[in-house]
């Protein structure tokens, strides 16, 4: 209730109080008049009845302020107690949004986290398989010469008139089959010894415990040197007694007289019997076109129809290119046609004009060990290694 209204009741009943004295005031008049006087009371009642009329007016005036008072301290309370509670249910709401939001960020993430990994992996995975499955590059070997007839200690060993370049004699190397134990392995294999240069090259290959394979051909009076290269375990391989192309490729019976004539003396200096065999100038070779056409797609058949297993090579180290290639540019070689090959088979030679094949070969050892590769002497169920028969 508002103030003015307070005022207005209070004024009213005293306004009745005091018509309600001018009455008894004036009924008193008139008693006295006739004779009778206002007793005590009689102003007793009146004065009561003032105090009450004030004291009624007081009691409602404090009430109202009560009720106001109460009103307006419980407005405050409700207001601030919504405010507390909006206060804590939004803190808690947003808590609990934070941490949902968290929850489904962090499981999101690791979804998309596991799906990048899944996929790389797979990728990766496929790319490893692909390569595993796919054929190694073909590789361009170096060109024949047409000098057929060569001896043994040519200063310009027999291979350099097999391998040396030419524009016309290009050389592809098949597919080579992959090493089954999945690691990547390097083959060394020299051609033409033994040579005065033997024992050194056993010697390096003691040193880095590498075995390799020897291709052999014959020489008089080196007896001792077969037995060395078969005591140090080391594999002893056909290459030719002769090493004349036109006696070997004049036809398949004479390639074969000269394979047994070799296998025959292997044999009987060493206890072995051979069946692991290099075509002299490679299987590639164009040279044996001058004697005979088509002899070499003869002889890649029939030799392993025969039980021979034949190798070519896919990494030239050019040391048949002269008597004395530059040993820095050996190793660049080797470095060059290694590449990414998973099975490297390097044609080098044992004879006695290639001594810086003998400085190359620490070297070349070492930078296919950094490269990840282990050292097998070939066998015949090794992983082959053919060129494309040109003849």
């Amino acid at each position: 209730m508002k103030k003015s209204q307070k005022s207005n009741i209070a004024y009213i009943l005293t306004a009745l109080v005091i018509m309600v004295l001018a009455i008894f005031t004036l009924s008193d008049a008139v008693k006295h008049k006739n004779g009778k006087a206002v007793t005590p009371e009689t102003s007793q009642i009146i004065v009561s009845t003032v105090e009450s009329a004030d004291e009624s007016t007081e009691s409602k005036t404090s009430t109202d302020v009560s009720t106001e008072s109460a009103v307006v301290s419980s407005k405050e309370t409700t207001k601030e107690t919504t405010k507390e509670t909006t206060k804590e249910t939004t803190k808690e709401t947003t808590k609990e949004t934070t941490k949902e939001t968290t929850k489904e960020t962090t499981k999101e993430t690791t979804k998309k986290t596991t799906k990048e990994t899944t996929k790389e992996t797979t990728k990766e995975t496929t790319k490893e398989t692909t390569k595993e499955t796919t054929p190694e590059s073909k590789t361009e070997p170096d060109k024949d010469k047409d000098n057929e007839s060569v001896t043994p200690d040519d200063k310009t060993s027999p291979e350099s008139k097999e391998t040396q370049s030419t524009p016309e004699t290009e050389k592809k190397t098949e597919p080579t089959k992959k090493d089954s134990t999945g690691s990547k392995v390097a083959y060394l294999t020299f051609d033409d010894g033994p040579s005065d240069n033997t024992l050194k090259i056993l010697d390096i290959l003691d040193k880095y415990n590498v075995k390799a394979t020897f291709f052999v051909i014959y020489h008089a009076k080196s007896d001792s040197l077969y037995k060395e290269i078969v005591n140090r375990g080391h594999t002893i391989a056909l290459h030719s007694y002769t090493h004349n192309y036109k006696t070997i490729y004049i036809s398949e019976a004479g390639f074969f007289d000269d394979l047994s004539k070799l296998e025959s003396y292997v044999k009987k200096v060493t206890g072995q019997s051979p069946k692991i065999i290099r075509f002299p100038g490679g299987s590639s070779n164009k040279v044996s076109r001058k004697y005979c056409t088509g002899i070499m797609s003869k002889l890649t058949k029939s030799v392993e129809s025969k039980g021979y297993a034949y190798f070519d090579w896919n990494v030239d180290s050019g040391d048949a290119s002269g008597s004395n290639v530059a040993k820095s540019k050996i190793i660049s070689n080797v470095k060059n046609g290694v590449g990414t090959k998973k099975n490297v088979v390097i044609l080098m030679h044992d004879t006695k004009s290639k001594k810086t094949t003998v400085e190359a070969l620490p070297e070349v050892i070492e930078f296919l060990k950094g490269k990840g590769y282990s050292f097998k002497a070939l066998t015949t169920s090794s992983p082959k290694c053919h060129h494309k028969v040109n003849n």
